[in-house]
């Protein structure tokens, strides 16, 4: 059931990805870190879903570059925040690391050992 007016909101959009989609993949990969430059076209393929989803809802896009340069910009704001809030959880393990105690023979070294992989391995399990 495709009305003209999806027809040409369809037309209309491939144009934009067609022609904005190199610059807005660039966008992303110029904000990123270095060692995240695989997410760029992730966040430009969003920043594009998020265009649709405007111009589906009959929103006038009259700048759309500078409206996918805004979005990728806040989605990678996003993508750091929520990467910082889930660092800072998993990585407060101060109270179990300070629990350890330096061994004074083999066995016990050995029992230490095993104990911190036990420790590794639960801490691990309750990240995953």
């Amino acid at each position: 059931m495709n009305t003209p007016l999806d027809t040409l909101a369809a037309a209309r959009f491939t144009d934009l990805y067609s022609r904005y989609f190199a610059m807005a993949r660039h966008t992303a990969a110029r904000e990123l870190r270095p060692a995240d430059a695989d997410l760029a076209e992730d966040i430009a393929q969003e920043a594009f879903t998020h265009l649709w989803t405007l111009m589906a809802a009959g929103t006038a896009v009259l700048y759309p570059a500078a409206l996918l340069r805004l979005v990728i910009r806040h989605k990678v704001i996003d993508h750091y925040r929520r990467a910082r809030t889930r660092r800072e959880r998993s990585a407060d393990f101060s109270g179990e690391v300070g629990e350890l105690r330096l061994p004074v023979s083999r066995a016990a070294e050995d029992d230490a050992l095993d104990s911190a992989l036990r420790k590794v391995q639960h801490l691990l399990a309750a990240i995953a």
